[in-house]
């Protein structure tokens, strides 16, 4: 399914959400081509690249171009500089704090792991 598993909110978000590093902790080649966007992203807070992207990234915090903030349990399409993704987002159950993994569709190990900690709703990743 593209953009939001959960129908009932489907107008209220993207199709895809783009995601971006956080260039406050980037190399120089990654400053250069995302401090663009900083001013008007927004943080993705307890939500973290995995595996390929972070390898890739060099370290795992990230951002969104589009509003996150109310965005609820699901698997959201997600685009990562030309790279088809997703975020795996889901409340944890403790103290109502929500958690997420962004991998990409080509990482098959990432893709599995972020599942199960979906599916799990675990509170630590």
């Amino acid at each position: 399914m593209n953009g939001l598993t959960d129908k009932k909110n489907f107008m209220s978000y993207p199709i895809k959400l783009t995601i971006i590093p956080d260039t406050r902790y980037a190399g120089d080649d990654m400053v250069e081509k995302f401090a663009q966007y900083q001013e008007t992203a927004h943080p993705l807070n307890y939500g973290y690249l995995h595996g390929d992207l972070e390898d890739l990234v060099g370290y795992d915090i990230c951002m969104t171009l589009e509003p996150n903030e109310g965005l609820e349990d699901g698997i959201y399409d997600a685009d990562f500089d030309g790279m088809d993704c997703k975020l795996f987002w889901w409340r944890t159950g403790y103290a109502d704090r929500y958690r997420g993994l962004v991998v990409s569709c080509d990482d098959a190990e990432s893709m599995s792991y972020a599942q199960e900690c979906y599916n799990n709703k675990v509170p630590s990743i």
